[in-house]
């Protein structure tokens, strides 16, 4: 029924309770999603069949730090590229795992610590890429370094 070419009154179903149900034609469904939460692969794919995609990036969307409170946009600006640029050479990773800068608005719930942001929000994502292709730890120590570089630097 949300399909386009069977939308409106002429494809109604017939609840149990008797009435009518349809998608009216001028409804407009818009939805979001990370590329990489795969745990519904099938409903993806019949989802990319249906509907426009369009990809924004992380770095299309640096305009959102512009709400941290603790005065750390410039370094979160630094931080998240150069995890993202690390992720993008890990084998098997791409700019699909990048860490938006929805991650880095949590700062202000830590008074600008990095740090206490890495342990409780970004090293667990980054484990959950990692999974199974890192198990001597290297790439997960690259993008912990790319991570905290940016501030040594």
């Amino acid at each position: 029924l949300i399909e386009p070419d069977y939308r409106g009154e002429d494809y109604a179903i017939k609840l149990p309770n008797g009435k009518d149900f349809y998608v009216p034609s001028n409804l407009y469904i818009i939805g979001t999603m990370n590329d990489i939460d795969r745990s519904v692969e099938c409903m993806d794919f019949a989802m990319r069949r249906r509907f426009a995609f369009k990809e924004i990036k992380a770095s299309e969307r640096i305009e959102m730090l512009d709400d941290l409170k603790c005065g750390k946009k410039e370094e979160s600006v630094a931080r998240m590229t150069s995890i993202n640029n690390a992720i993008e050479k890990v084998p098997g990773l791409s700019s699909a795992y990048h860490i938006g800068p929805a991650y880095f608005l949590k700062l202000d719930n830590y008074e600008g610590d990095f740090d206490l942001l890495w342990e409780y929000h970004i090293e667990g994502v980054v484990k959950e890429y990692l999974r199974g292709i890192d198990p001597d730890g290297t790439h997960f120590g690259a993008l912990k370094k790319a991570y905290d570089e940016v501030a040594e630097g």
